[in-house]
């Protein structure tokens, strides 16, 4: 639950959040597939730039896609139908969220 000490605008007990920190420097590029269904969600650089929404907000407007995820003079691997967003940040740390928009989420 929040407070306000919370990072969160508006938690709450029931929606499935989701959080991952990536650091492309030691990884290399990566390659996320997001499900078809009322999922939205962003990925963002270190300091809180928008690289891309996800999901519903995103480009593949809740139908589904993969994301490639590319630092810096790194070569996306090849994925059909991909949307590939390129970090320009220096040290190609990034990080992404996406929470559940149904109301069946619950798991009732």
């Amino acid at each position: 639950m929040g407070n306000e000490q919370s990072v969160f605008l508006t938690p709450n007990a029931t929606t499935p959040y989701i959080f991952a920190s990536l650091d492309l420097a030691k990884t290399g590029p990566v390659v996320m597939e997001m499900p078809v269904g009322a999922i939205a969600g962003s990925a963002l650089d270190a300091w809180q730039r928008a690289l891309s929404d996800l999901g519903m907000t995103g480009p593949d407007q809740g139908k589904g896609g993969k994301y490639v995820f590319v630092g810096p003079g790194q070569e996306a691997p090849t994925a059909e139908g991909a949307f590939v967003d390129e970090a320009t940040w220096p040290r190609q740390r990034s990080g992404f969220s996406r929470r559940s928009q149904s109301s069946t989420s619950a798991g009732k």
